[in-house]
């Protein structure tokens, strides 16, 4: 048999190490700063930490997930 994954809107901010208010205003108390260049992101798996690069996804049942740029980008496209 051939799947195909059902098509998913997110929400995704991507950190680039500067933008520190705006990932914080997106995922609030699910993440946590631990320097310029890590922070760690609160899934309901456990802490990830995350990458200045990395895309932070609001999934639709409100948790947060950590992904690298090159599967995001791979994933995910843009809407309109």
């Amino acid at each position: 048999m051939r799947y195909i994954k059902n098509p998913i809107e997110v929400d995704a901010v991507q950190w680039i190490g500067n933008n520190n208010e705006e990932v914080q205003k997106f995922a609030g108390e699910y993440c946590d700063f631990l320097n310029e260049k890590f922070l760690f992101i609160f899934t309901p798996e456990g802490s990830v930490r995350t990458s200045v690069g990395d895309y932070i996804i609001k999934n639709s049942n409100g948790g947060f997930y950590s992904c690298d740029p090159t599967h995001f980008k791979a994933m995910y496209k843009p809407i309109n």
